[in-house]
């Protein structure tokens, strides 16, 4: 044991052989260990155990010892001797319960079912509620318990406990299987009942399935046709599409053009620049032979000054060295005079040469203002002959799309005119179709009317051959029910059942032996018959003569007699019609019962027999009258002082003497009298059957012709109604095709008149910008006369400044060789 009630710690008890009892103070643990075997043994009872719920056998912990999760009891049995069933040895019993609730059950360490257990257990006096184990108080509870109580105890000591609960399982298992064949009769009924209407189900599923499947190659049928309308759709839009693809690739060829066009005027216009640039370039080296005269100037200047301060320093030597050149004088007066002279000329030319740089630095100033002047006015041009060039392109641009636009316009409006004209044909095509569609509508109406009346008409006829047939069934099972009834009376009949051992041994004998039979006419209820309103009355009265059995005369009575006592068979009663008399009431008996309330007659009036037997008949009930009720019988009897025996018809008896008997009659399928009544009834029933069975076959045959030839009729106009749905189908998307094709012709005037107002739209604005760019076109034009005119203007009075200082550039130059040649004279003079 571990965790289990007060043991918390795992243990180990030995109970070894011969032990029977466990003592102890109180709460030692005495009953826990008790509680514990039978809980391992398949206890489920928690108050038996002691507690309220099932895991409370788990140790709960205490002040000093924390509580534990599960509860486990081992219970290892000795089988040596093979007591129990198990090839083992040691047997060993596993229980334990978690605080989840869960619990497991193992034998030999292998999981099981607590039903394993106590099977095991079972005949051998162990288990939870064996006597192997006597708890506190147990010996009082059997002794005080009920006898079944104590039976079970003897039960499981005598071995026979384990067939017992075997048997209530089986009979429980039985019951249940009871119970379920009749619920799988009840299944069966109902499904049976269910089963012509699944069978109609079905019929219709069959038809709505090929129905559907004619549908679906009809929608594809259709599919396929939409499809190929709508790759003719496709086709006539991608030959648009071309067409529009091919006015683009004309418009893009025509902006090509434009283009390089732009790019040939750009190149010419490059080159313009690069000329301009040319003229620029030839005016500044212009420019810098200026600068470069001018710095050739300003050194001839520099060697004048040079030469001056030379002439002053040799001034200055001349005069230091007049003593030394005074024999020179003459010559130096003549060199002094010379250079006077040159001097004189020197300050000539360099005025002329101040005066012809002034003007040339004039002339150079307003060649330059020119020149500026003229560039501003060419930079004006090319920019106005950009404008121009702009504006040329703006203004053919502009032309061109305004022809564009009316063409456009003119193929828009062709496109407009088209169209109304293909809205048009389609709307009287949709007007042929709207009448040809409500004429297969009306036609379709009358279809399914006379489909509707034919299915109504066929299931009225279903309908009836289905009553015909379930009361054909009916009369059928009616039919079966007295053919199984009257084989069973046949062979009673024929078995003689009812008929006491004697008797059955003497018509036994009869039909086996027809020599023995000779003479023997049969039993009494072999030979009369009765109403069955006074069936019950004869039998009663007659009693146990109706197996008495009628012979020919006595002799063979004696025969019979001495059959049955050599074959020691019994005794019976025998009637010789040629002994036996008959035994009536008087006539004037008779006449006074005729009066009585209640008289119906007598018992020998209400028997139908051959006339050989009437004296027999008349001799048991000549004197037997029969009464409607018991009242009735009872003032019949008084009144006639009991001289006479009163039957009624529900069977009560008032003999003659007084003496009264009645009661309940047996409750009997058929009885000796009614058993050949019956058989002939049937006989009858049979045949009215059997003829009925006839009629309702072939009224069946007739009904199921006629379903047939409905049923045809109906295919074919359910056929018909198909090809009609299908037409009106057909029809109906035609209109809605050429609706679609209405709307589409509608849509497409509505966007082309759109497009239309808008090149309207386009066209003038078009136009009003080619004017207006013509207009600034033209006076860019002029504005570049002008500025070319003015141009020319500046241009020609620059070449006549250019002339100017052209002039005064030799005139500087011949100024510069003069001063050069007097600074070489004054040199040679300077030197001599």
């Amino acid at each position: 044991m571990q965790g289990f009630k007060s043991f918390a710690d795992k243990i180990k008890l030995h109970f070894n052989k011969g032990l029977t009892s466990v003592v102890g103070p109180n709460g030692s643990g005495k009953s826990n260990i008790s509680d514990a075997v039978r809980w391992v043994l398949g206890e489920q009872s928690a108050k038996s155990l002691r507690g309220s719920k099932m895991e409370d056998v788990i140790f709960a912990g205490t002040q000093h010892r924390k509580p534990v999760g599960f509860a486990q009891v081992t219970l290892t049995i000795d089988n040596s001797d093979k007591a129990l069933p198990l090839d083992y040895s040691e047997v060993t019993i596993s229980r334990r319960v978690y605080r989840s609730g869960e619990s497991e059950y193992f034998i030999n360490k292998t999981l099981c079912r607590m039903k394993d257990i106590h099977e095991l257990f079972m005949n051998t006096g162990v288990g939870k509620e064996g006597y192997s184990i006597i708890g506190q108080g147990r010996i009082d509870e059997i002794l005080s318990n009920r006898s079944e109580d104590r039976r079970s105890i003897f039960e499981e000591a005598a071995g026979i406990m384990k067939y017992k609960v075997r048997k209530i399982e089986a009979e429980r298992k039985l019951e249940s299987t009871k119970q379920n064949i009749l619920r799988i009769e009840d299944i069966i009924l109902e499904l049976e009942s269910q089963l012509e209407p699944l069978r109609d189900q079905a019929d219709k599923a069959r038809k709505y399935l090929g129905m559907s499947n004619e549908l679906k190659e009809l929608d594809v049928s259709l599919y396929l046709d939409n499809i190929g309308k709508s790759q003719e759709k496709i086709e006539e839009i991608d030959s648009l599409f071309q067409g529009v693809q091919q006015n683009i690739q004309d418009e893009n060829n025509k902006l090509e053009k434009k283009k390089q066009e732009n790019l040939e005027k750009t190149d010419r216009l490059d080159k313009l620049k690069k000329e301009l640039e040319l003229l620029r370039q030839e005016l500044f080296d212009l420019d810098r032979d200026t600068g470069r005269l001018e710095n050739q100037i300003r050194i001839n200047e520099e060697k004048i000054n040079n030469i001056e301060n030379s002439n002053t320093a040799a001034n200055q030597d001349i005069e230091g060295i007049q003593g030394r050149i005074q024999a020179m004088d003459s010559d130096i007066e003549k060199r002094n005079k010379r250079l006077v002279a040159l001097n004189r000329d020197k300050e000539n030319y360099t005025r002329l040469l101040q005066e012809a740089e002034g003007k040339l630095s004039v002339i150079v100033a307003q060649l330059d203002e020119e020149e500026r002047r003229i560039e501003l006015m060419k930079q004006e041009v090319m920019d106005k002959l950009d404008d121009l060039s702009e504006s040329r392109t703006r203004f053919n641009s502009l032309k061109n799309e305004c022809e564009a636009f009316i063409a456009r316009h003119q193929k828009v409006d062709g496109e407009i005119q088209k169209t109304i004209l293909d809205r048009d044909k389609e709307s009287m095509l949709l007007e042929a179709a709207q009448n040809n569609l409500r004429s297969h509508k009306e036609a379709l109406t009358l279809k399914k009317e006379a489909v509707k009346t034919n299915e109504a008409g066929l299931h009225e006829g279903k309908m009836r051959l289905q009553e015909l047939r379930s009361e054909q069934n009916k009369s059928l099972a009616e039919l079966q029910t007295a053919k199984s009834r009257r084989k069973v009376l046949i062979d009673m009949e024929n078995s003689l059942e009812g008929y006491s051992h004697s008797v059955k041994a003497i018509l036994q004998a009869c039909k086996n032996n027809r020599e023995f039979g000779t003479g023997i006419h049969g039993a009494l209820a072999q030979l009369i018959n009765v109403k069955q309103r006074f069936e019950t009355a004869i039998e009663v009265a007659l009693a146990g003569a109706l197996q008495n059995i009628v012979v020919q005369d006595e002799y063979i009575g004696k025969d019979a007699i001495r059959y049955l006592k050599d074959n020691r068979l019994g005794r019976a009663t025998f009637l010789p019609i040629s002994s036996v008399r008959p035994r009536e009431l008087d006539a004037s008996t008779v006449k006074r019962l005729e009066g009585e309330a209640g008289y119906l007659g007598t018992a020998a009036e209400m028997i139908g027999c051959s006339p050989e037997y009437r004296d027999i008949v008349s001799n048991l009930l000549g004197r037997t009258v029969i009464a409607e009720t018991i009242d009735h019988a009872i003032a019949i009897s008084r009144k006639f002082r009991y001289a006479f025996r009163v039957v009624t018809i529900d069977g009560e008896i008032l003999n003659p003497g007084g003496s009264m008997t009645g009661g309940s009659q047996p409750s009997k399928s058929s009885s000796l009298l009614s058993r050949n009544r019956i058989i002939r009834e049937l006989d009858e029933k049979l045949e009215q059957l059997s003829l009925h069975q006839e009629k309702l076959e072939s009224d069946c045959k007739k009904q199921a012709d006629n379903l047939s030839e409905m049923e045809e009729k109906l295919r074919v106009l359910q056929k018909e109604l198909q090809d009609q749905e299908l037409t009106v189908m057909r029809e109906e998307h035609r209109v809605l095709g050429i609706q679609d094709n209405i709307e589409s012709f509608a849509a497409k005037q509505e966007m082309l008149q759109a497009e239309k107002n808008e090149l309207e739209d386009n066209i003038k604005a078009s136009e009003q910008e080619i004017e207006e760019e013509g207009r600034k076109l033209s006076s860019i034009e002029e504005n570049i006369v002008s500025l070319k005119a003015t141009i020319e203007a500046h241009q020609l009075k620059s070449k006549e400044e250019q002339a100017k200082r052209d002039a005064i550039h030799m005139d500087i130059n011949d100024y510069k060789v003069s001063v050069n040649s007097i600074h070489e004279s004054m040199e040679q003079t300077n030197e001599a």
